[in-house]
């Protein structure tokens, strides 16, 4: 019997390998399929988390460009204030602070501090800079943190500003006197004075007390004044008031020259002068704040060239400070800041910042005497000068020009340079342009004052106001 072969079998053992190549097919097929599902997903994710990424970059850069436009509208505010005169009149020896903005400073504390920290934060979110966004925040945030910086130092100088003005008007008010004088006309040849003649005016004004004028007051030349050293009435006797401040422990005053012999600018009495009579002081005192009385003043010297004098007072009581004088002929340059000391408008300031009750004990029941509103304002403790603020325009060994408000009354007073030391003595206006005043510097006063008390002898013995600081018409 012949053998059948076997090739079922061989048959068998030649597909086994093949199906176990399909396997392993498929599960490399499926193991392809699993691995780009997952690869899938996780672009999905990483797209999601850099677009999220993207939009929160975005809305930093929109809050950072928000934070920059705050910035720069609140360096316009700090840029305002800074340029901004703060006059004040107040009864007060805090004469320059803003009772109207107290909280203001604190607000833009605040938010010089608030965002500070935000830029702070916005900062620590920035890991790495990796792509433009990144790097524009980066800018952004640097930028915004230059200009809070700059803004706080301009925020610091108001302060200080703020602090220094409110540190010379308290110290230096005592020092500043308000000045009354009274003058007549008399006859050089008879030293006979002018009188009005009793039958040309009206008997009703023969009651009135003096005319009360402010030493530049301009009015129309009168030249029929019925007056004459021959008459019976009234003599003829005119009023006013300006400013001066201590310079001396030994009594020393400086102020203007015009305060001294006012007839010589006033236009009223020109008609006065120009028919040989001369003028002569007839009153001529100093009320300082804080003293009950007045003290009778004389004229030393003059200045043969600037509008200047010095006077003597009697006495000087030890309370009142002696204010410090700059030395140096260029202590003040253009566009430094300046104080300005006074009493611009005289009595009309003085009476205007008193309530009804103290208008009425001070003008008293027997009508208007200046003499007895004078010594009742100053027993009451409510002399006081105003200080106006403002900035030196130019500065030169004649004059010093300046924006600091002023008024007729106010000749003679101290300006004050940002040392805490007078620059210089308040002289005249420019009326029509309210932005330019004039001063003369305090060198001219000193070299009057050396004069009668040389410097290396017996120096003025006075307080440094600027330690502890920090930083044409006639009158």
């Amino acid at each position: 019997m012949t053998p059948i072969p076997e090739k079922n079998n061989c048959s068998s053992q030649h597909q086994r390998p093949t199906n176990s190549n399909l396997l392993l097919s498929a599960a490399f097929l499926l193991a392809l399929t699993v691995l780009g599902m997952l690869s899938l997903r996780q672009y999905r994710q990483i797209e999601n988390l850099r677009q999220q990424n993207q939009r929160k970059m975005s809305e930093q850069l929109r809050a950072t460009n928000h934070m920059v436009d705050y910035l720069s509208n609140l360096h316009q505010c700090l840029d305002t204030r800074m340029r901004q005169e703060v006059p004040r009149g107040p009864s007060d020896q805090n004469a320059l602070t803003d009772t109207t903005n107290q909280t203001e400073p604190l607000k833009i504390q605040a938010g010089l501090n608030d965002l500070t920290e935000r830029t702070s934060q916005r900062g620590a979110q920035i890991d790495r800079p990796g792509n433009h966004k990144t790097e524009q925040l980066t800018t952004h945030l640097s930028r915004l943190t230059q200009q809070i910086e700059q803004s706080q130092a301009w925020f610091d100088l108001i302060i200080q500003q703020q602090s220094w003005a409110e540190d010379i008007v308290s110290k230096c008010s005592p020092g500043v006197c308000m000045i009354q004088g009274e003058y007549m006309f008399v006859d050089p040849r008879t030293e006979l004075p002018l009188r009005y003649l009793a039958n040309k005016i009206d008997p009703a004004a023969r009651k009135l007390p003096p005319q009360d004028h402010q030493i530049d007051q301009q009015t129309p030349t009168d030249t029929s004044l019925p007056v004459s050293v021959t008459g019976d009435g009234p003599l003829l006797k005119v009023q006013y008031t300006a400013s001066g401040f201590l310079v001396h422990r030994q009594g020393y005053i400086l102020t203007n020259k015009h305060v001294t012999q006012p007839w010589g600018i006033s236009s009223e009495y020109r008609h006065v002068l120009q028919a040989g009579y001369k003028g002569r002081l007839s009153i001529f005192r100093a009320y300082f704040p804080g003293c009950k009385f007045p003290v009778d003043l004389q004229v030393r010297l003059i200045s043969e060239t600037q509008d200047v004098a010095l006077l003597k007072a009697e006495f000087i009581e030890s309370q009142i400070p002696v204010l410090p004088c700059a030395l140096e002929q260029d202590s003040l340059k253009a566009g430094q800041s300046v104080i300005v000391l006074g009493y611009p408008t005289g009595f009309d300031m003085l009476l205007a910042r008193l309530g009804q009750d103290q208008l009425g004990e001070v003008l008293g029941p027997g009508g208007v005497c200046l003499d007895t509103v004078a010594q009742n304002l100053s027993e009451r403790g409510l002399i006081d000068p105003i200080g106006t603020r403002g900035m030196c325009g130019r500065v030169n060994q004649e004059k010093i020009v300046y924006d600091a408000q002023t008024a007729t009354g106010g000749s003679g007073g101290p300006v004050i340079g940002p040392n805490g030391k007078v620059v210089g003595i308040n002289t005249a206006l420019l009326r029509g342009f309210s932005g330019t005043n004039f001063g003369i510097p305090i060198q001219s006063g000193l070299e009057l004052l050396e004069q009668v008390i040389p410097k290396e002898t017996d120096p003025p013995h006075h307080v440094d106001l600027a330690q502890g600081s920090q930083i044409s018409q006639e009158m």
